[in-house]
């Protein structure tokens, strides 16, 4: 368990990281969330946008099989003015995943990528 750590790296600032991570490995696969899911709880992400209140939950085996799945669920994150929600990823996917994208501020995104800089890269 992690619980409220922080990393800084040269270009970016990750704050209130939260990690729970219950496991048995047996049989040559992994069991992720043995006694409730894998937890990520990020309180935020500093770089060019800033992302918050970041969320994620994992369970079930790796490698996974048709009997034995493996979830992500309850993905989150709130940036530019919205947030972006996925509710559920399967392993092995039958069904597209649901990317929600709430709210978000095209002025933020366009303020923080500086359509300048991009021309530059480009040679335009």
């Amino acid at each position: 368990m992690l619980k409220g750590g922080s990393a800084w790296m040269p270009d970016n600032q990750v704050n209130g990281v939260d990690f729970v991570l219950p496991f048995r490995f047996a049989d040559g696969a992994w069991h992720l969330g043995t006694r409730g899911p894998v937890t990520l709880r990020i309180a935020e992400v500093i770089n060019l946008v800033t992302a918050k209140n970041i969320t994620a939950d994992l369970q079930g085996r790796y490698p996974w099989t048709e009997e034995e799945p493996l979830l992500l669920t309850d993905v989150s994150v709130d940036v530019l003015g919205g947030n972006v929600l996925m509710k559920q990823l399967r392993m092995p996917q039958h069904d597209p995943a649901l990317l929600r994208l709430n709210n978000l501020s095209s002025s933020e995104l366009v303020s923080a990528v500086n359509p300048e800089t991009i021309r530059h890269v480009r040679g335009i």
